[in-house]
């Protein structure tokens, strides 16, 4: 029989407490009723479970009103597959009215399973994660917190290898704050959190289809996705693929924090595929850190996350280098000094600081500050290039990640 698949019945119930190695928590005495309180019920039965084993939570509404550990190499596992909604019967729900519920122990896991913080009095998230190589599976957190909805790894403990493959987070201050390293993450979503929709503390994690949406504030601006938190908190060597950032206010959109010392041999924060929709800013806060090398969009699927350039505009005649890891794309627009009169742009690059001519560009007299004519350059990283006018003026110049 297939691990994963939801358990229907007494039957195939019986099959898997006798091959598996199952626990039922209402075998220990949780009703799963939604009043009594199934704290230890739920401990009890965690602790009789040798590693390898699997606890079950059929269809209820289990009540915990302190933490609850889950030990290593122990499974939880629920029947809410694909659902998003807190119905009682037909999810296994865990409402989390004092404490946490947190996988302690290396190796342990969680899968079909949703909790519900909403009535939560403490300070602590309602789910949290401190052991090794653990895994996430099909979990479903909601609530009004008044920490963040879920932690991934603690304050003072850094934890490795994690495996996320479907998380979602409704509310949290942030809603999911990842001080994790070396992990892949799959399909992990943020839903109208406060402040922070998912905040990225440490290095090396692989991200694949991030989703942050309908973000509030109370105390200040937003933000949707931070790396880092400052100088002294720094986030390398992030890769985040196909992702959906969605702000229905004002928000930032992207903040990373001090994440790349180029000198220190430290890779960068790599972006590929974000989405950006509403109003919300992409802000590099990195000091004299280097620069954000990313694959971003603003709007649309398929641009780029500009890039600081050198000057705003840049200046006719002086010759820039390129500073970052990888190439970069310059879109240059420029327009006739003189109205009716055309004009042109000498365009330079080379491996040195001496750079060669490779092309010029006709300005058209009839170009203007509103209406510019594009000049395009592609420069390799450490190369330098330089935009040379006669009769014509450059405008504030738009650089990628090439």
């Amino acid at each position: 029989m297939a691990m994963g698949k939801r358990i229907s019945g007494q039957a195939g119930y019986d099959v898997w407490k006798q091959q598996y190695g199952v626990v039922n928590v209402k075998d220990f005495g949780a009703l799963g009723d939604g009043s009594q309180d199934d704290t230890l019920a739920i401990q009890m039965a965690l602790s009789s479970i040798p590693t390898g084993g699997i606890l079950f939570f059929p269809i209820g509404f289990y009540v915990i009103t302190k933490n609850v550990w889950v030990p290593s190499g122990v499974r939880v596992l629920g029947s809410s597959f694909g659902s998003t909604q807190a119905l009682p019967a037909k999810n296994s729900v865990i409402r989390v009215d004092n404490g946490s519920f947190i996988l302690q122990g290396d190796y342990s896991s969680i899968d079909g399973i949703q909790i519900d913080g909403s009535a939560n009095i403490g300070s602590s998230p309602a789910f949290q994660v401190s052991g090794g190589h653990c895994s996430i599976g099909n979990l479903y957190v909601w609530g009004n917190f008044v920490s963040p909805g879920v932690y991934l790894g603690s304050a003072g403990n850094v934890i490795a290898n994690l495996t996320i493959n479907n998380l979602i987070v409704e509310q949290g201050y942030p809603g999911i704050t990842l001080n994790a390293t070396q992990s892949t993450i799959t399909f992990m979503e943020s839903i109208s959190a406060y402040e922070v929709g998912v905040r990225i503390l440490l290095d090396n994690n692989s991200i694949n289809h991030l989703q942050i949406t309908n973000m509030k504030s109370e105390t200040g601006t937003p933000i949707l996705l931070q790396i880092g938190t400052s100088e002294s908190t720094q986030a390398y060597g992030n890769t985040i693929l196909y992702t959906d950032l969605s702000c229905d206010t004002a928000s930032t959109a992207i903040e990373v924090n001090y994440p790349i010392d180029i000198s220190n041999g430290q890779d960068p924060n790599m972006m590929f595929q974000v989405h950006v929709e509403g109003s919300g800013s992409i802000v590099h806060n990195n000091g004299s850190y280097g620069s954000l090398v990313a694959r971003v969009s603003s709007g649309k699927l398929g641009a780029s996350l500009a890039i600081s350039p050198p000057a705003s505009p840049l200046v006719s005649g002086t010759v820039y280098q390129n500073t970052n890891t990888m190439p970069i794309a310059i879109y240059q627009p420029a327009y006739a000094t003189t109205a009716g009169t055309a004009g042109n742009i000498a365009v330079a690059l080379g491996a040195t600081n001496t750079p060669s001519a490779i092309y010029t560009k006709f300005i058209s007299g009839g170009s203007s500050s509103t209406a510019t004519v594009p000049c395009n350059l592609t420069v390799p990283p450490g190369w330098w290039y330089s935009f040379t006018t006669t009769g014509a003026t450059l405008a504030n110049a738009t650089v990628i990640e090439g």
